[in-house]
């Protein structure tokens, strides 16, 4: 198994931007980035209430005075400090994401962000800029590329062994909003229900990025056009909590999206199917070890993750075979990868770093939002997606 361990001295020390008192993500950023001892908490602004913030952060193990009212603050105080941090996680609402980050790489901190990176196209390419001239890493939260499995799909589609793809099914269908969300709900469910905090598309944001990309992550290839309706389930709801979305590919081939967050009694049903033109690679999240190959005589094997020692999967493992692994390990997965990219001084050694969703990953899912509201608002009419 690949481990990437630090003894204490040698951790990064990281703050979170958001990812208070009640907030699930700012559970699995903090969990993922510590665990075997990669980065360490040190700074923060977790609430925009700075006597809860500084509270909660009391409550993590931060220092009381490196936990700050707001991001300015932060940038200003830790990039003075010889021991400041080297990167901040954003965990805010979707309108948030930007300004952060914005504030966060001209005081020269790397970043990791949720997705969506921004809420326009225009707001990403800015921050890929600036990512860019200064020489800073952009991460983006899209930890289900960090699953053993999915690299090993990813692995097998580059090797030909299915063939070239021709079509792909994929789905995210969860049903954590299914009934109406009242004015004393969790936080994360208000703002993700609020038009101007949730940007142009609240499910695409939400749930559509991350298909969007393990999509693009698995396949290596790039979605072109998209035909979309985007609906609200929920009566009386402002913001869409469904898509389906028809999908064309660069290399000819189609496809097909379902995005919801109203799926009444769904849990977190993220899956795809890569269909090639000698077989079939079907991946599903919540029985993440597992990935099916199907061939095209009608035979199938079941492939498990870190049995094959030689395996893409053996690789990426925290856990030995038969010990499951979840969300978290491939969360924790994507921050080693990060680690990695910030240990690396020399430019001649990125070639051998692992792949990370990056700024450009973040200004292409954008792209496919833009392209799958302007669809949906003109009947579903097929709409180019604006890459680079």
């Amino acid at each position: 198994m690949t481990q990437y361990y630090a003894g204490k001295a040698h951790r990064i020390p990281f703050a979170m931007i958001g990812g208070g008192f009640g907030s699930a993500v700012g559970v699995s950023h903090r969990d993922a980035a510590q665990m075997g001892g990669v980065f360490e908490l040190q700074a923060g602004v977790f609430s925009s209430d700075p006597k809860r913030g500084r509270e909660f952060g009391e409550t993590v193990g931060v220092a009381s005075q490196r936990c700050y009212a707001t991001v300015q603050e932060l940038v200003q105080h830790e990039s003075g400090r010889k021991d400041g941090v080297r990167l901040a996680t954003i965990v805010t609402p979707n309108a948030l994401h930007a300004p952060a980050a914005r504030t966060l790489m001209e005081g020269g901190i790397h970043v990791m962000c949720e997705k969506p990176m921004a809420i326009s196209r225009a707001e990403a390419v800015e921050l890929r800029s600036i990512a860019g001239q200064r020489g800073l890493v952009f991460a983006l939260a899209h930890a289900y590329s960090g699953y053993a499995m999915v690299h090993e799909a990813r692995a097998l589609v580059a090797q030909g062994a299915i063939g070239r793809v021709v079509m792909l099914q994929a789905q995210y269908a969860s049903g954590w909003a299914s009934l109406p969300i009242g004015k004393d709900a969790k936080r994360g469910a208000l703002w993700r229900t609020d038009p101007a905090q949730a940007g142009p598309s609240s499910v695409l944001g939400d749930l559509g990025t991350h298909v969007h990309h393990l999509t693009r992550f698995i396949t290596g290839l790039e979605i072109t056009e998209v035909a979309a309706e985007l609906t609200s389930i929920v009566p009386g709801r402002t913001v869409d909590d469904t898509a389906e979305i028809l999908l064309r590919f660069d290399n000819g081939a189609c496809g097909m999206m379902w995005v919801t967050m109203a799926a009444a009694g769904n849990g977190n049903e993220l899956g795809i199917k890569v269909f090639g033109e000698s077989g079939q690679i079907a991946w599903e999240q919540e029985t993440p070890d597992i990935l099916t190959i199907r061939h095209v005589d009608g035979t199938a094997e079941l492939r498990r993750r870190a049995i094959v020692t030689n395996s893409v999967s053996a690789t990426m493992a925290r856990r030995r075979p038969g010990q499951p692994e979840g969300f978290v390990d491939a969360f924790a997965n994507l921050y080693r990868n990060v680690a990695r990219h910030l240990d690396t001084q020399s430019t001649a050694c990125m070639d051998a770093l692992p792949v990370i969703p990056d700024a450009r990953d973040g200004v292409f899912g954008m792209a496919f939002i833009e392209a799958a509201v302007a669809s949906s608002s003109n009947g579903a009419a097929w709409t180019k997606i604006q890459g680079d």
